[in-house]
C-alpha cells in the first residue's frame, strides 16, 4: 500500500517512505513556509567528492516509522562499491544494496529534538576515493520547499510541514525538559 504516493521508476517519485494521513491541520499556514524555508536552508546537503571517487550521483530520503532514519542513496559506477561509511564520531553505519543496484547508507533512530542536527558523514569506494557529506534529517524538508519538481506537490509539502512542526515542538519540549 502505498498511501496516495505514485510509485515510480525512479526515486525522486518517492520523496518521502513513510505512512502518511493527509488531513487539513497538516497544511502551511500563513508565512510558515517561508519560514520553514528559511530556517532549513542551513540544513542544505554539503558533498565534497574525491576524484574519480567512483559515485555518480547522491540522494537522500527520511523513513519515518517508530523512529526517524536518514537514507542516502549512492549510485556508483558499475565496478564501485562502498566500502565504510562512519559519522565524524567514528560510528560505523549500515550499508546494503538496493535492488536496484544503488547503495544505501542509513542514520537510524535520530531523535526528534535532533532532527535538526548536521550529521558528518565519511564514504570510501572501492576505488580508494571518498565522499565527504553534512546534512540532516530536515534536509529533506528544505528539498521538499525548493526542488523544482516538488514544489508544487500539495502532498509532499503537507508532509514537510509536518515534519518540521514536529521538529520544532520537539526541540521546544527538550529546552523546556532539560
Amino acid at each position: 500500500d502505498t498511501n496516495g504516493w505514485k510509485v515510480g521508476e525512479k526515486y525522486a517519485a518517492i520523496p518521502c517512505a513513510y505512512y502518511w494521513t493527509n488531513k487539513e491541520a497538516d497544511k502551511w499556514t500563513g508565512n510558515e513556509a517561508a519560514e520553514a524555508e528559511s530556517e532549513t536552508a542551513s540544513y542544505t546537503v554539503t558533498c565534497i567528492k574525491s576524484e574519480d571517487c567512483g559515485v555518480n550521483t547522491v540522494t537522500k530520503s527520511l523513513v519515518l516509522d517508530t523512529g526517524t532514519d536518514l537514507r542516502i542513496f549512492f549510485a556508483c559506477e558499475p565496478d564501485v562499491s562502498l566500502t565504510s561509511a562512519k559519522l565524524d564520531n567514528g560510528t560505523d553505519l549500515p550499508m546494503e544494496r538496493a535492488k536496484d543496484g544503488r547503495w544505501i547508507v542509513t542514520v537510524r533512530n535520530i531523535s526528534a529534538h535532533l532532527l535538526g542536527e548536521t550529521q558528518n558523514i565519511t564514504i570510501v569506494t572501492s576505488k580508494g576515493g571518498t565522499v565527504h557529506m553534512q546534512l540532516s534529517a530536515l534536509s529533506w524538508v528544505h528539498s521538499a520547499l525548493t526542488y523544482e519538481s516538488w514544489k508544487d506537490d500539495e502532498t509532499v509539502r503537507n508532509a514537510a510541514a509536518s515534519i518540521w512542526r514536529y521538529a520544532k515542538a520537539a526541540e521546544t519540549y527538550k529546552r523546556k525538559h532539560s
